[in-house]
């Protein structure tokens, strides 16, 4: 969702002082030879890459890339948006900007744990002598990270015993009041915390997919719904596809391809939404960032969440529309366009309600069909839990 000046500024100052850290760390341990620590050696005294070794496994990977020790930063964001290497098993609320959009190659190395395999389309895992290795990638596809792990791993693959029970909702609830979105899904522990707290929220929102999508899931699994759901909370399903070719936002739509790539995102999207338990009729929400383009740019977001729209409604689900960037969608409202049943306006003007949005007329969407992202990420504490977040206004359908 939309990234705040100030936020990004302040990210990549952060990440240029723990790169720096980082490497210290690494020569330090590379001098001290300890197996399970972070090494790194030079493959060559002219070579772009650099061997990172843990727990006896060891990536090449481009020197330039900074290496995390997640054991002393347990809140560090295991982000896939940038090139990194993770040590170690992510934290169970890792200090994440409340939204990460695009994909690009990293690798994660942490011990084997059945609840860190997943089957992402979009990830590779691979697990070698108790160490999971999982590697992201974007546009250039698993190839360019695949040349970087181990030869001979053999895919991860969880136990029967890590499945959880899936059992479909009902109906969709239509929630007003305040909500949540967060970009990898919290711990269980957090979640309980809060609903035991004055934290004011009815919903949250879950990245539930897409390859464009900027963190890992984190807690996310059908059984953490049906708990969380005991909470009292319902949820926001939130899917991040192809952006818009001109947004320079993560992997674009194919102007030429829209209509089957839209396609191609709710099938996807119905498949994770049914494997979390969101039966037919819950709402599924189609993040579009932020775009400004001309008419051809314009056409084929339309015709991408056109798509999306009419394969959702194919199979029973709602769709609905996340974007700040609403005038061709509120300009084709009434001429063919097949509209989304709820939408989401990203707004960050801290205006806690649904309409009265300078775009987005109030006589559109105004049967408990709204969502208004009206706060970016900010971090808020309750009952001893702190979580950065997006805040929203909900009067809207939530699974």
């Amino acid at each position: 969702m939309p990234h705040g000046a100030a936020a990004v500024e302040q990210g990549r100052n952060a990440v240029a002082s723990e790169e720096t850290k980082m490497r210290a760390r690494a020569a330090l341990a590379a001098a001290c030879l300890m197996t399970t620590a972070l090494t790194a050696s030079p493959a060559g005294a002219t070579s772009s890459t650099v061997d990172i070794t843990y727990r006896g496994i060891t990536v090449a990977v481009p020197r330039s890339w900074p290496v995390y020790d997640l054991a002393e930063q347990p809140s560090r964001c295991v982000r896939l948006d940038r090139h990194a290497v993770y040590l170690g098993t992510p934290g169970a609320n890792q200090a994440c900007p409340a939204h990460l959009i695009g994909r690009t190659e990293t690798i994660t190395l942490q011990p084997y744990s059945d609840d860190q395999v997943t089957d992402d389309a979009e990830l590779v895992q691979v697990s070698e002598h108790g160490v999971l290795i999982t590697a992201s990638y974007g546009a250039r596809g698993p190839a360019a990270v695949r040349s970087m792990l181990p030869a001979g791993a053999a895919p991860a693959q969880p136990t029967a015993a890590a499945a959880e029970p899936v059992t479909p909702t009902s109906a969709p609830t239509t929630v007003q009041g305040a909500g949540f979105d967060a970009c990898a899904a919290p711990s269980r522990a957090a979640m309980r915390a809060w609903s035991r707290s004055s934290a004011p929220y009815k919903a949250v929102g879950i990245y539930i997919g897409g390859l464009n999508r900027g963190c890992p899931y984190g807690h996310l699994s059908a059984g953490w719904v049906g708990v969380v759901r005991g909470y009292g909370y319902h949820f926001i399903p939130t899917y991040v596809g192809r952006q818009a070719p001109c947004s320079g936002v993560g992997i674009p739509i194919t102007p030429s391809k829209a209509t089957a790539q839209g396609l191609n995102a709710a099938r996807d999207a119905l498949a994770n939404m049914r494997k979390l338990g969101f039966g037919k009729g819950s709402p599924v929400y189609l993040d579009m960032e932020h775009y400004i383009g001309d008419s051809g740019c314009n056409r084929a977001v339309l015709q991408f969440v056109s798509a999306w729209v009419y394969r959702l409604h194919q199979s029973g689900y709602l769709a609905g529309l996340y974007t700040s960037s609403w005038t061709s969608i509120v300009r084709h409202h009434n001429d063919g366009f097949r509209n989304p049943d709820a939408v989401w306006i990203g707004r960050w003007n801290n205006k806690r309600t649904v309409f009265g949005d300078p775009v987005v007329p109030d006589n559109f969407w105004p049967h408990h069909q709204r969502i208004h992202q009206y706060k970016g990420g900010h971090a808020v504490r309750y009952n001893g839990v702190t979580l950065t977040i997006d805040t929203d206004m909900l009067d809207a359908p939530a699974g």
